[in-house]
């Protein structure tokens, strides 16, 4: 939601006045990186670690607010520097964690390809709108690709406990045949048996 609203405030400049637009709509992008960012840290059962954020998003109002504001330059190069920065530290973190499924590896490329996209924020050229748009379609493919990776997580568990018996957490009919045909498979392969199959 916090993409929404920063888009939504970019794209009413000049209906907004500018003092207020520009720096909560900034502020609005960086929360939302760093609120996707703490959703994989918890997904991957991570310690988040709040403060630095915290301490970021104060110091970028600051910024805007009393050093910055006239110039725009040195805004969209710190707006850019704090998104590149979190959605790197996000692309490292799933790198470390999980980068052979395909849905991590979609993940992945979006997370590359929205770290070089908030190049030409203040331009103000009919380019703008492309920008946006195309910021607007990255950050929903972040969101596709968080909500994919849940599903194969949940996925990964209910198989896990589909295969032992709730009470005694024995292996069921299912995990044993399963366990069966992995050694007659590797029989096939010229491997000797093993006991439990002799």
């Amino acid at each position: 939601m916090s993409y929404f609203f920063s888009v939504f405030l970019f794209a009413m400049r000049g209906h907004i006045p500018d003092i207020v637009s520009i720096p909560l709509a900034n502020g609005l992008l960086i929360l939302g990186a760093d609120l996707l960012y703490q959703g994989s840290q918890r997904f991957f059962a991570q310690p988040i670690a709040r403060w630095p954020w915290a301490i970021l998003l104060l110091a970028e109002a600051f910024l805007f607010y009393w050093t910055l504001w006239p110039d725009d330059r040195w805004r969209a190069i710190t707006i850019c520097l704090s998104c590149a920065f979190i959605q790197l530290n996000h692309f490292v973190l799933v790198w470390h964690h999980d980068r052979q499924t395909l849905i991590a590896r979609f993940l992945l490329l979006t997370l590359a390809l929205s770290t070089s996209a908030d190049s030409k924020l203040f331009d103000p050229n009919p380019y703008q709108a492309i920008y946006l748009l195309t910021q607007a379609i990255l950050n929903f493919l972040l969101s596709l690709n968080v909500f994919f990776l849940g599903q194969q997580m949940i996925f990964a568990e209910l198989s896990k406990l589909s295969l032992k018996d709730p009470l005694t957490g024995a292996l069921n009919r299912r995990a044993l045949m399963q366990q069966g045909q992995r050694e007659f498979e590797r029989q096939r392969r010229s491997q000797p048996r093993s006991r439990c199959c002799s």
